[in-house]
């Protein structure tokens, strides 16, 4: 699976999604740039390295919850996601 908006949208689509729902590039979480998104945004997809245990002791300590997210681990080199 490649982690690009056209192969992203076809799957979608191909799994019954709606054909008004599709997938974009993001260049940034500022306002500026997500200005350039279609609206409404239901969903964010990130692909980077994220050290969740680190992450889930350091709230914990804190006494915080972290955010409800779909996490999906790669086992595979480059595999994108």
């Amino acid at each position: 699976l490649e982690s690009n908006p056209e192969s992203l949208t076809q799957l979608a689509h191909n799994l019954g999604l709606p054909e008004q729902w599709a997938f974009h590039d993001c260049f940034g979480l500022d306002e500026e740039l997500l200005a350039f998104l279609p609206s409404p945004v239901l969903a964010v997809v990130l692909l980077f390295p994220w050290e969740q245990e680190a992450l889930r002791k350091g709230r914990k300590a804190q006494g915080k919850e972290l955010p409800q997210v779909f996490w999906m681990e790669q086992h595979v080199g480059n595999a994108c996601g």
